[in-house]
């Protein structure tokens, strides 16, 4: 997006000015999914359970980011090693993973290697699909798991 931005040549008031609208539409969209988040698993907006909340807002909009990656344009995506490192960073810190976390995070710090940003974003997904059901179930003594059963969620794990 800097790039299109240098294009359109601004003066800096009006460079300025757009940044901060973006800054300011961006925040509001989050908080926007994060009260979504946090009605719709039933999460309240303080605390731990707002830390629960925002996690899983942010892994829902990491796993959109990452399917972003199989359309024609990813020039302007969010870059793959940030992705990887929200998703890290709300399986091990905010929804307290533990060594379940710790294995999955490695899991996808292995992709590193593969060239292709495409195929990356593909791999990532297929670990986080095969991967989350089991992590949901187990994190925390199955404190997600008890928690969205009362709620009427169901996880089935292969």
């Amino acid at each position: 997006m800097h790039e299109l931005v240098a294009e359109r040549q601004w003066t800096p008031d009006v460079v300025n000015a757009f940044w901060d609208k973006v800054i300011a539409e961006q925040a509001r969209r989050n908080r926007l999914t994060m009260e979504n988040i946090g009605k719709t698993l039933n999460f309240g907006m303080s605390g731990t359970e707002r830390s629960y909340s925002n996690a899983f807002a942010s892994i829902i909009t990491d796993i959109h980011i990452l399917g972003d990656y199989s359309t024609t344009n990813i020039a302007m995506l969010q870059s793959l090693d940030l992705v990887v490192a929200d998703i890290e960073k709300a399986l091990f810190e905010s929804l307290k993973g533990g060594t379940e976390a710790k294995r999955i995070n490695k899991l996808l710090n292995d992709t590193k290697s593969i060239r292709s940003e495409r195929d990356r974003a593909a791999e990532i997904l297929l670990i986080l699909e095969k991967e989350l059901p089991k992590f949901i179930l187990t994190a925390q003594d199955g404190l997600f798991k008890r928690h969205f059963s009362k709620l009427g969620y169901s996880f089935y794990v292969d």
